[in-house]
């Protein structure tokens, strides 16, 4: 297990709106908890906790511009948002986006820095150290140390429907000149009560420890998030833009040669090589609008980053911003995610009536100032 998960288990586990947000490639972790203010985006409004307030906003919009006045600029923000909100399903028991400023908040690293501590008291710093000289505390190393109730079964539509589903997404791609589609399937399955959830989440971590971003968040209502990301939707420090762009996928497999065969598919497959590249012209053409040309870099071009079970094309570009953008500039601009494009093929690839909650959304943190 991780010093910051070591650090969050020891201080804030199972603390309502507690998190734990970890970023490898920066060698950044962000824990917090003992919330200020949590912010509850739902359909046509805001509201605000401790104070009670509700802001209506026009349910038509995104609307993330009004947290500007909600959110104290000089505290740090964990955030979450469903593609729910613009959807027809969704899920009443949650918001559509949450917005989290910690009262207490510890940001690790390897670095010289190390720890830095924001509004801790001097028991959390303590307990941190503590954490971190406790090399004996490690409850989950292996990912046989936590057993998921084996008779409890996959709930999902059936391969039929499913099938179906893909069937009539091929058929609508055929007949146009460009586009793609996201086809999802949703999966439901009982656990134990007892189960301790943030043990699933350091299992994650150690089965895919090149994760581009990991969380953890306990909600109320004995609700957990929790998730390993293959790609960061945007990076945005010191005013320099970096997306990752991440499409195309193959499987990963223990045998060498089938391992071999389909490495090399994935690089030189027409149909994954072209969808890479459409993917990578919509990121560039979002660059021409938020950065100046001269500055782009495309610091990673077509390169495969693995995981357990698959591996993916991968290519990373970078620039300088042409005006100041704040992170609500960005969520506006960035929001849905992973949709399907254009915009004409989305009621046809999305006609899941399950509620996706917070999969598929966004999930981040934000430093004060």
């Amino acid at each position: 297990m991780s010093i910051p998960q070591n650090i969050y288990r020891r201080i804030f586990h199972r603390s309502p709106y507690s998190y734990i947000f970890e970023i490898p490639s920066m060698d950044h972790s962000w824990i917090g908890g003992k919330a200020a203010r949590v912010v509850t985006r739902h359909h046509g409004y805001y509201k605000v906790e401790p104070d009670g307030d509700e802001i209506s906003i026009d349910p038509g919009t995104a609307g993330f511009s009004v947290l500007r006045e909600i959110l104290d600029p000089e505290k740090p923000v964990f955030f979450m948002v469903s593609q729910d909100m613009t959807r027809d399903f969704f899920d009443d028991s949650l918001p559509l986006a949450l917005f989290v400023q910690p009262g207490t908040e510890i940001r690790v690293s390897s670095g010289e820095k190390g720890l830095d501590f924001l509004d801790a008291t001097p028991e959390t710093k303590a307990e941190a150290m503590a954490a971190i000289k406790d090399k004996a505390y490690n409850p989950v190393s292996t990912p046989s140390a936590v057993q998921l109730d084996s008779t409890a079964k996959w709930k999902t539509e059936t391969d039929a429907i499913f099938t179906e589903r893909l069937e009539r997404a091929i058929t609508h791609l055929r007949s146009a000149d460009d586009g793609k589609m996201i086809i999802m399937r949703w999966f439901e399955r009982e656990v134990d009560p007892v189960w301790d959830p943030f043990s699933l989440y350091e299992i994650y971590s150690l089965l895919e420890p090149a994760c581009a971003a990991g969380h953890f968040i306990n909600l109320p209502d004995k609700t957990v998030s929790l998730g390993r990301s293959p790609e960061n939707i945007f990076e945005l420090q010191n005013g320099r833009i970096t997306f990752d762009v991440i499409a195309a996928t193959r499987g990963i497999s223990p045998d060498p040669e089938q391992d071999g065969r389909w490495n090399s598919e994935l690089r030189n497959d027409a149909k994954e090589v072209r969808e890479h590249e459409m993917a990578l012209a919509r990121y560039r053409e979002r660059m021409e609008l938020l950065c100046d040309p001269e500055n782009v870099r495309s610091e990673l071009y077509r390169g495969v980053r693995e995981f357990r079970h698959v591996r993916h094309l991968h290519s990373r570009i970078t620039g300088t911003l042409k005006r100041r953008t704040d992170f609500i500039d960005m969520m506006e601009e960035s929001f849905p995610p992973m949709t399907s494009y254009p915009e004409e093929f989305v009621p046809i690839s999305d006609t899941i009536p399950k509620p996706m909650r917070y999969y598929a959304g966004m999930v981040g943190h934000v430093e004060a100032g």
